[in-house]
């Protein structure tokens, strides 16, 4: 007859654990293959048992004299010492918003139940070590934090501690950067350098903190009202420098430009106000030929000095 195997606790957080049960007069027991109870005439047996972390399968054997083992008993056991983590937060860890409305955090726990209730005790928000006034709720296994107010610029950070059924409890933390500035530029490069003739010419213009590079700005440069508007593209070439390029011809209209720049975004989202960048020259006219002054020719000396005028 196979051994009877008392219930075991399970989930539990305690590694060392005791096996016990029934089984028949003048036998040993088995655990997983090794022999934990000697061979005696008792119809009881207990043995001490060390449990992984995880999930553990225990199979119980008797075996009698003749080395004869017994159809096994089973159970499965999941020691669980390990508190809960963070499986998303909202706004993500190092993210970068002008304006937070919630603060929404997701704990998971790989073996047993995240304890909501615990894991949201001592959760806390600061400001440059300010604690932010709000309120801390659960709806639908998330846990919520609402400020009472709208949250100012600054770095924040969230503090958690992820607690499970068991009492396996954490301390984990993330932060956010509220940005509410809008971004401006902060220089423009040409190349080559202002004033420009009939030529290919690179823009290069640099914003004054990390930009959305998937928004594209908008570039354009005229000579005021009166005059055409040209656009120009380009891209970013990182994350706060964009680069384009514009061809001159004497079609293009001679005279000093002004470059605007609009649209921007920074990594917050914050759109640009419209800004002038700054100016240049074009200049495609053709210089006039000089006129040298009459020769003598021919001449026997052979040192001449010439003399012209030019524009």
């Amino acid at each position: 007859n196979p051994p009877v195997l008392d219930p075991i606790s399970t989930p539990t957080k305690i590694a060392a654990i005791t096996l016990s049960g029934t089984k028949p007069a003048n036998t040993s027991i088995t655990v997983n293959g090794t022999q934990r109870v000697a061979l005696d005439g008792l119809t009881t047996w207990s043995c001490s048992y060390t449990l992984s972390e995880g999930s553990s399968q225990l199979s119980v054997k008797a075996v009698n004299t003749a080395g004869n083992e017994s159809l096994p008993a089973t159970a499965s056991v999941i020691l669980d010492t390990t508190p809960p983590r963070i499986a998303s937060t909202n706004p993500s860890n190092g993210s970068v918003l002008n304006n937070v409305a919630k603060i929404d955090v997701l704990i998971t726990d790989g073996n047993t139940s995240v304890d909501l209730e615990a894991s949201k005790t001592g959760a806390n928000v600061k400001v440059s070590g300010q604690m932010i006034s709000g309120t801390w709720t659960i709806e639908n296994g998330h846990i919520i934090f609402t400020p009472a107010g709208i949250l100012t610029e600054g770095i924040y950070t969230a503090t958690l501690y992820p607690a499970d059924i068991l009492g396996n409890k954490g301390a984990v933390s993330f932060s956010f950067i509220i940005d509410k500035t809008q971004p401006v530029v902060q220089s423009m490069t040409m190349d080559p350098a202002s004033p420009h003739k009939a030529e290919t010419v690179t823009f290069a213009i640099t914003f004054s903190e990390e930009m959305l590079t998937g928004v594209q700005p908008l570039v354009s440069f005229s000579r005021g009202a009166s005059y055409p508007t040209f656009a120009m593209t380009g891209n970013w070439i990182n994350s706060k420098t964009w680069q384009g390029a514009y061809t001159f011809s004497t079609n293009t209209g001679d005279g000093e430009y002004t470059v605007n720049v609009s649209l921007a975004k920074d990594s917050a989202q914050n759109t640009m106000n419209a800004q002038n960048a700054g100016t240049f020259i074009l200049d495609t006219v053709p210089l006039a030929s000089p006129t040298v002054n009459p020769v003598t020719t021919p001449t026997k000396t052979p040192n001449q000095v010439l003399s012209c005028t030019k524009p």
